[in-house]
């Protein structure tokens, strides 16, 4: 079968719409961000075939029913720009840090009502967030600047809050997984 980083027939993200800054004459951020995603961020997520399956399949898939899912792919291409391209380094970490400013609301009103339709979706969002945190932090893209013992508090502090997530509602992604959920947890 191959390296799955090889893959080249990965679909597009859909298009989504940002208040984005342009200048006349630009392709539109947005498309070069999607293009971006389903050509070349999603590659260094993929260990194997699974792998490759979720990034170029399952989180699009969902990403297409669930703004902030979307919202936070592009985040993440936006930033895999930036990180990789020192000319356009400004405007895209601008478009990552909108595009997840937008996530992050759509995520906290989403989690109130968690369910077996959007949980995949909400988990592939933290996993983005956790991703991305840890991307700010590099000096190249950060606009705060943090000693490295405050990057890890910084990333400490998420990484806790998406454990508590993940523990609150652990047996209930079990129980979905294996099919036989009853009811959904309660704050």
């Amino acid at each position: 079968m191959g390296d799955p980083r090889q893959h080249r027939d990965s679909p597009s993200v859909q298009n989504h719409h940002c208040e984005e800054p342009s200048k006349p004459g630009d392709i539109t951020p947005g498309i070069v961000v999607n293009a971006h995603y389903s050509t070349s961020t999603y590659k260094p997520l993929c260990r194997d075939q699974v792998d490759l399956d979720v990034w170029v399949n399952a989180v699009p898939t969902n990403a297409s029913r669930y703004d902030f899912l979307m919202s936070g792919i592009l985040a993440l291409a936006s930033l895999h720009i930036a990180l990789e391209d020192p000319e356009r380094r400004q405007p895209f970490t601008a478009y990552a840090l909108s595009y997840h400013n937008r996530a992050l609301k759509q995520f906290s009103d989403a989690l109130d009502s968690i369910n077996p339709d959007n949980c995949d979706a909400l988990f592939a969002f933290a996993l983005i967030t956790a991703l991305l945190t840890f991307a700010f932090c590099d000096s190249r893209i950060s606009a705060v600047s943090r000693t490295p013992f405050e990057n890890i508090l910084f990333i400490s502090r998420l990484l806790r809050d998406l454990s508590t997530l993940v523990d609150n509602h652990e047996k209930w992604l079990r129980d979905f997984q294996s099919g036989t959920v009853n009811s959904l947890p309660t704050k």
